[in-house]
C-alpha cells in the first residue's frame, strides 16, 4: 500500500510528530511505501529521517511562507507561529502552499490512502481537496483545544472534518 502522511508541524519534534514517525517506521517494516508532507523551517534538513520515505516539505520562513512553522500547542520545542496569531493572509498562504504540495505529492507519489495528523486546518484542506483517495485523520487532542479556544476558520474546519 502507498500511504501519504500529513502534518503541518515539524516531524519528530513533538508528541504527534514522534507518534507519526513511529507509525511510519512500523508500516515501513510491514513493507508499505510511504510519503510525508510536513512543515519545516528553511534551515532544517530537507530530507525525512528515513531515506526510504518520500518527503514533501512545506518550507516556512521562506518566500512563500514568510513566518515560522505553525504549532498545535502555544509552546513548541522550536520557533513557531501560534494558530491564534495567524492573519487571514497567513492562513491563505498556508492553504495555498499546502494545496500546491498536496497536488504535487498525489501526482508524484500516487497514494492509496492519506493519513492526516490533527483534526485542524491542513486536514480540512486535504478533505476538501481530495475526493478520490481515502483521507483519514488522527486526533492528538491539541486540535480539539484549538477548536475550542480560537475561532480560526472554525466553520470551515468543522465542515471538512465531519
Amino acid at each position: 500500500m502507498r500511504i501519504l502522511h500529513i502534518t503541518a508541524q515539524k516531524p519528530n519534534s513533538t508528541g504527534s510528530g514522534v507518534y507519526m514517525s513511529g507509525v511510519i517506521e512500523s508500516l515501513h517494516k510491514l513493507g508499505h511505501k510511504q510519503g510525508v508532507i510536513a512543515g519545516i523551517d528553511i534551515n532544517d534538513e530537507k530530507n525525512y529521517s528515513n531515506k526510504k520515505v518520500k518527503f514533501y516539505p512545506m518550507i516556512y520562513n521562506s518566500e512563500r511562507l514568510p513566518f515560522p512553522v505553525v504549532g498545535m500547542s502555544d509552546i513548541m520545542p522550536y520557533e513557531s507561529t501560534k494558530y491564534k496569531d495567524l492573519t487571514e493572509d497567513m492562513i491563505n498562504k498556508i492553504k495555498g502552499e499546502f494545496t500546491y504540495i498536496l497536488d504535487m505529492a498525489i501526482k508524484d507519489f500516487k497514494p492509496d490512502i492519506i493519513i492526516c495528523n490533527h483534526l485542524y486546518l491542513i486536514t480540512s484542506v486535504a478533505r476538501e481537496r481530495v475526493k478520490d483517495i481515502k483521507v483519514v485523520a488522527i486526533c492528538h487532542g491539541t486540535c480539539l483545544r484549538q477548536l475550542k479556544n480560537i475561532d480560526l476558520n472554525h466553520n470551515y474546519i468543522i465542515s471538512n472534518i465531519n
